[in-house]
């Protein structure tokens, strides 16, 4: 692994260029790994030579667009790092475990950290306007507040759904010239008073509603903002689902059309959201379909609908037995052409979240305590009970320094399991695919006995100062992360992956 980068200071095409000026440099560019003739740093050559491909294949295929667009991304990326923060270079082929390794090595101590690939937010920001070229981004800052994410999406020309004033002051501190009445939907249904103000204030010009009472509290304390109606969605199979919170049936809707005349209120949309992790892709098309009915209804109380706001729900990641991005994507431009075939003058924007945020993230965590022979703790009352023992009880239990409380709460609110990898503390190894596995537990630090990572799952022999790598920790850790008992992860490291 490299040197932390300072991207403000030495660009990387400098860094590449300074590299392979001589044959010594040449030699050591190799010897560090860096691809230093790959087109992904020579930046005018690649476009140049995606330009001249286009012409030659007479094509302009979703990967060739999304390299292009993506050499032109590294151009504009190098220059928003903030100056403070140090950016490793990860070179191509280095793997996760690696790069663990590096940062085990380099902490010093046992405590557990972030691993954040800040290449990930503007690889999938590509893919996204590959699949969804008319679709506007407005990323949900629930999902994760990351400096690094809110500023290349801002530098992207993504906007971003706002509920509540800490979120919207988090954007305005690390974008402070953004648009607000272009970038900015405060897309909650239910607002305080108070919140209404601030994003009024300013200059905010979009919020979502879902019932009579916020549109009596709008007329009276924002009465020229333009107003999505939220709709209820089909969403029983995601893993958070809203609609039982949110969300208006048709009847409602209808009702809300009748009431915003009267109170000369402008509707100029509607929104929905199928749930925090989607994996139905039939529910974006229930949707798009009732949404279709929504505009149709809108026309008799002479509102002109102009924005459709697909909400969230996007994976951050493919996996097994469950819809992927490309498929849920599919299905959800198919569904646009059913529902809405003359769209040019309608303005489609989304709330993805736990698209760009899930993946970025990785967490390393110690083993700070072991109970081995677990079985010996049990109480028997005779010899012959003890060798009698039911053979599925846990045979070890561990405790490592990250919790349920902390960026392990997905466990609890989504039921999530995560992939882990074991590091041994002998230069973090990993441990053989061969080694024994025994039934084991592993618990939070904190003093609460519910605070259970994995129950009842395979794993190796560990001893204390091991280490657990979890993937994929990006969406919805830090950002409910608490610090009961005292116990909260507050270190990162941030990389840039080739």
């Amino acid at each position: 692994m490299q040197d932390r980068l300072q991207f403000e200071y030495q660009p990387m095409q400098e860094y590449i260029e300074q590299l392979i000026s001589t044959d010594n440099k040449e030699k050591e560019a190799k010897s560090n790994g860096l691809r230093y003739v790959s087109h992904r740093y020579q930046f005018e050559k690649a476009i140049e030579y995606f330009e001249k491909k286009f012409i030659e294949d007479g094509t302009t295929s979703d990967e060739n667009i999304l390299n292009k667009k993506q050499f032109q991304v590294d151009v504009q990326l190098k220059k928003i790092f903030p100056d403070h923060t140090d950016v490793y270079h990860v070179p191509h082929g280095q793997s996760d475990q690696d790069i663990a390794r590096h940062f085990i090595n380099e902490i010093g101590t046992d405590d557990p950290f972030y691993i954040v690939d800040v290449s990930h937010y503007p690889k999938q920001y590509m893919k996204w306007k590959c699949y969804f070229p008319d679709i506007q981004v407005f990323y949900a800052m629930k999902t994760n507040d990351n400096d690094f994410l809110i500023k290349i999406i801002e530098r992207l020309g993504g906007g971003f759904d706002c509920a509540s004033i800490n979120e919207l002051k988090t954007v305005l501190a690390l974008c402070p010239d953004i648009d607000c009445s272009k970038r900015i939907i405060y897309a909650h249904p239910c607002k305080p008073i108070s919140h209404i103000k601030y994003f009024q204030e300013k200059n905010v010009q979009l919020t979502v509603v879902d019932n009579e009472d916020e549109l009596i509290k709008l007329e009276k304390h924002w009465p020229n903002v333009q107003i999505l109606i939220r709709l209820k969605t089909k969403d029983s199979k995601s893993l958070i689902s809203f609609s039982d919170k949110f969300g208006a049936n048709e009847h409602i809707a209808t009702r809300l059309f009748q009431l915003a005349k009267k109170l000369n209120l402008n509707i100029v949309g509607c929104a929905f959201h199928v749930g925090t992790g989607c994996y139905d892709d039939n529910a974006f098309q229930h949707a798009l379909q009732f949404a279709q009915q929504i505009f149709h209804i809108a026309k008799k109380y002479q509102f002109h609908l102009t924005i459709l706001d697909i909400g969230g729900g996007f994976p951050g990641f493919d996996e097994d037995h469950r819809p992927s991005f490309s498929q849920l994507a599919q299905t959800i431009q198919q569904s646009l052409d059913e529902y809405f075939p003359q769209r040019e003058n309608i303005q489609i924007i989304a709330e993805p979240g736990r698209y760009f945020a899930a993946a970025s993230m990785d967490l390393v965590a110690s083993i700070i305590a072991c109970r081995s022979n677990n079985k010996d703790y049990l109480n028997f009352s005779s010899k012959e009970e003890k060798e009698n023992v039911d053979k599925d009880l846990i045979d070890n239990i561990y405790y490592i320094n990250e919790s349920t409380y902390g960026s392990l709460s997905n466990i609890l609110y989504e039921n999530t399991t995560y992939s882990i990898t074991c590091l041994r503390k002998e230069h973090s190894q990993l441990v053989e695919h061969d080694e024994t596995k025994y039934k084991s537990i592993v618990y939070g630090p904190t003093c609460d006995s519910l605070d259970i990572v994995s129950l009842g799952v395979d794993l190796p022999l560990l001893n204390i100062g091991d280490h657990l790598l979890f993937y994929h920790v990006g969406a919805y850790s830090s950002s409910l992360s608490m610090k009961f008992n005292g116990f909260q992860t507050t270190k990162y490291y941030y990389i840039w992956k080739d």
